[in-house]
C-alpha cells in the first residue's frame, strides 16, 4: 500500500514515514555510526496529509517552521505553533496532522548513545525506565531558531554536527530543568495493548473485521478496548477501522487511476454506496470530486 504521509527530506533524498508490523517507524539515520536523523516534513493541508499513529525506539523532537499542527500523543491532544518545540520520549504512541492550512517541521530523531555513556545511563535511561514522562513543550530562544534554520538543509558539513550535538543538549537542559508543559506518562501495559489492536487493523483492514477480532488479538474485553481506544486514539474501534479505509483509499485516488469501484474492494468496503458517503463525510467531496480536484 502506498503511504500518504507527508513528504520528507533529509541530506538530498526524500522519503516518506513507514513502519514495521508493530508500528515502529523506520528511522533514516544520517549514519549508522552516528544514530541521529534531520529531516523536512511538508504538510498539504488540501491533501489532507497525515501521520498515523507510530512510535519510535528514539527520542524525536519536532519544530513547526511554519503552520500549526494537531498531536494526539498518548490520547493527549494538543496545538503545536513555532514558538515551541516537541520532545517526545521513546516508545510512545503519537500521530500528526496539519491544523487549518499546510505547515512544514523539522523533526530530529536520535538514540541516546550520542550522547557520552555516564550522561546516558545516569540520566537519560532512568527517565524512560520510571515512564516520567511521554513528552515536554519546551520553549524557543531566538537562538534556538537560528540553530534549528541552520540544521533545517542538512549538508554534510562538519560544523554541523557539533551544531546539533550543542542544540540537544542544550534541549535536555531545559528538560532538566524543570517548570516545563509535561504530558502524562502513558502505562506501558495499555501502550503494548493498543498498539497490537492497531497494527491488527492495519494488517487486516482489506477483510472483513470486527471488535471480537481485535479483543481477541490484544487478549482484552470489549470494554477495555474500547475505552483504551477512546483513551490514546480519541475514537472507538471500528470508527477508527473505518477511517483508516478511508484514508488508505485517498492514497490510491492520489496515487493511482484505479476505478473507485475497485478502491473501494481493496481497502475493505463491501458496498460501494456506504463507500461514496463515507468518504464524502471525511473528506468533504465524493471520490471522483477528490480525485479531480487534487489534478
Amino acid at each position: 500500500m502506498i503511504d500518504s504521509h507527508p513528504i520528507c527530506y533529509q541530506a538530498g533524498t526524500t522519503f516518506t514515514i513507514s513502519t514495521d508490523d508493530t508500528l515502529r517507524e523506520n528511522v533514516h539515520f544520517l549514519s549508522e555510526e552516528f544514530p541521529v536523523s534531520v529531516y523536512r516534513q511538508q504538510y498539504r493541508f488540501a491533501a489532507q496529509d497525515e501521520v498515523p499513529f507510530h512510535w519510535h525506539s528514539e527520542y524525536q523532537l519536532c519544530w513547526t517552521v511554519e503552520g500549526i499542527l494537531d498531536y494526539n500523543v498518548n490520547g493527549k491532544c494538543f496545538r503545536l505553533s513555532g514558538d515551541n518545540i516537541l520532545l517526545i520520549d521513546r516508545h510512545q504512541l503519537h500521530s500528526v496532522r496539519p491544523a487549518g492550512g499546510d505547515a512544514e517541521t523539522v523533526c530530529i530523531n536520535f538514540d541516546p548513545a550520542v550522547f557520552p555513556r555516564y550522561v546516558t545511563y545516569r540520566f537519560l535511561v532512568p527517565t524512560g525506565e520510571n515512564g516520567s514522562f511521554s513528552y515536554q513543550i519546551l520553549p524557543l530562544s531566538p537562538s534556538d531558531k537560528f540553530a534549528l534554520r541552520s540544521l533545517r538543509d542538512w549538508t554534510d558539513d562538519p560544523a554541523q554536527y557539533f551544531s546539533l550535538l550543542r542544540f540537544l543538549a542544550g534541549i535536555f537542559e531545559k528538560r532538566f530543568k524543570g517548570n516545563i508543559s509535561e504530558g502524562e506518562p502513558g502505562g506501558s501495559e495499555d501502550l503494548i495493548l493498543i498498539q497490537t489492536a492497531l497494527n491488527e487493523i492495519h494488517r487486516r483492514f482489506t477483510s472483513p473485521l470486527k471488535l471480537e477480532d481485535l479483543t481477541a488479538a490484544a487478549h482484552v474485553g470489549r470494554n477495555k478496548l474500547t475505552q483504551l481506544f477512546r483513551q490514546y486514539v480519541g475514537m472507538p474501534p471500528i470508527h477508527y477501522l473505518n477511517d483508516y479505509r478511508l484514508n488508505e483509499a485517498r492514497t490510491l485516488i492520489q496515487n493511482t487511476s484505479l476505478p473507485i469501484s475497485r478502491i473501494s474492494e481493496e481497502v475493505g468496503f463491501n458496498q460501494l454506496s456506504n463507500f461514496i458517503q463515507s468518504f464524502r463525510r471525511k473528506y468533504g467531496a465524493s471520490p471522483l470530486q477528490y480525485r479531480k480536484s487534487i489534478k
